[in-house]
């Protein structure tokens, strides 16, 4: 009787465990089969698997200090326009090849939504003549025209030279403007012409831009023959030109010029305040915490840059005490 119970109760609890076994077999199964699916699933996602440029392929290097400021990836140029060749074939360009490539390469688009050259035929030293001879051409679109007098600077030739004979015909006052900011890297002699004219120029964005260049090249901006034009341009109707007026005798170090500096200190702009405060620190610190216009500045000054600027040259003088 034992054995018939053992077996009766076999027989109701195998097909228990052999449902089991299969629903388990099941499982392992799907779970298996589920992996796969994740795993294609990430290969094949449908979404770009790089979708920010690397380092290298239409990246934008500032030509100078204030042009650093747009080093991000730049937006895509339309279709065709200034793409660039691999760095090896880039590298065969030569001669007649190279000189046809500058006579038709076109900038691209920088985030900022300038447009601006970068291909590596700049260097080639006839690229310089290429491009002022581009410039020249009056059929040319103006946002071309500024890239075009921006990448001057940055060519392989004698670009000094183009940029001042293309800056005495030149009616465009951006264009202008653009050729006398990049003689901050050109030689003295070169600078200092650039000075020379754009301190006098009709447009206001070219003396703003003069005044800048001689900050940038203090030896030019220490000249007797621009002497009087910049300091005529710290009463300039243009406050960005005051600013950038007061900014440059600073940088220049021309103490003698303390006095006439020191009258920004009473701008109804305050950015015109701010870079004059950074002057006179720079001219004569002493003297230029002492001034009762600075301790009002500090005290009572409504641009709370300006203050903080006061405040900070007063304590470092030890004017605050």
């Amino acid at each position: 009787m034992d054995r018939d119970m053992r077996q009766h109760s076999c027989q109701n609890s195998c097909p228990s465990i052999g449902a089991f076994g299969r629903l388990g077999a099941l499982g392992l199964t799907g779970l298996g089969l589920g992996l796969s699916l994740l795993l294609v699933g990430a290969c094949d996602s449908g979404e770009p698997r790089d979708p920010e440029p690397r380092r290298g392929e239409g990246e934008i290097v500032a030509a100078d200090a204030s042009s650093a400021e747009e080093s991000a990836a730049p937006m895509a140029a339309p279709e065709g326009a200034g793409e660039s060749e691999p760095r090896e074939a880039s590298a065969r360009r030569e001669g007649a090849e190279a000189r046809a490539f500058l006579e038709t390469v076109e900038p691209v688009a920088t985030r900022a939504g300038h447009l601006r050259f970068t291909a590596e035929e700049l260097a080639d030293p006839q690229a310089t003549a290429i491009f002022a001879a581009r410039l020249a051409a009056p059929a040319s679109p103006p946002e071309l025209r500024l890239a075009l007098a921006e990448a001057l600077h940055r060519s392989g030739g004698d670009w000094p030279a183009a940029i001042l004979a293309q800056l005495a015909v030149e009616e465009d006052p951006q264009v202008r403007g653009i050729l006398v900011s990049t003689l901050a890297k050109a030689p003295e002699a070169a600078a200092l012409v650039g000075l020379q004219r754009g301190l006098v120029d009709p447009a206001a964005e070219v003396r703003r831009a003069a005044c800048e260049l001689a900050g940038w090249a203090p030896a030019a901006g220490r000249d007797s023959s621009v002497e009087a034009p910049l300091r005529a341009a710290l009463a300039d109707d243009d406050a960005r030109i005051r600013a950038a007026a007061a900014r440059a005798f600073g940088l220049i170090g021309a103490g003698d010029h303390f006095d006439a500096v020191m009258a920004g200190l009473a701008d109804d702009d305050a950015e015109v305040r701010l870079q004059t405060l950074r002057a006179l620190e720079r001219l004569d610190p002493a003297r230029a915490a002492a001034l009762p216009e600075v301790a009002s500045l500090a005290a009572e000054g409504s641009d709370p840059r300006v203050k903080r600027a006061a405040t900070k040259l007063r304590a470092e003088a030890g004017a605050g005490r």
